[in-house]
């Protein structure tokens, strides 16, 4: 049986933290949903901030690391792509 995969599509300007915070907040109802995938429309400028402060900042890999830790299965999810 083919499990449904979850995708987040986001649309987003310059504000990573919008990102972050609504997967935590996702990742933190009574029913989390932890999307497999992040789809997100975003601006050049915008992206270019994206990759600088969530992932080559390292904030990406320590929510996971976070989530991780607080029992939420992150294993192959909450994937980016280009």
């Amino acid at each position: 049986m083919n499990k449904k995969r979850q995708i987040l599509v986001a649309g987003m300007g310059t504000s990573p933290a919008v990102l972050t915070n609504a997967v935590w907040a996702l990742a933190h109802q009574k029913k989390p949903i932890v999307p497999d995938e992040i789809v997100v429309f975003i601006t050049k400028n915008g992206k270019t901030l994206l990759k600088k402060e969530l992932f080559d900042g390292g904030v990406w890999a320590d929510m996971l690391k976070c989530l991780a830790r607080e029992g939420v299965d992150v294993e192959g999810k909450l994937m980016f792509g280009e």
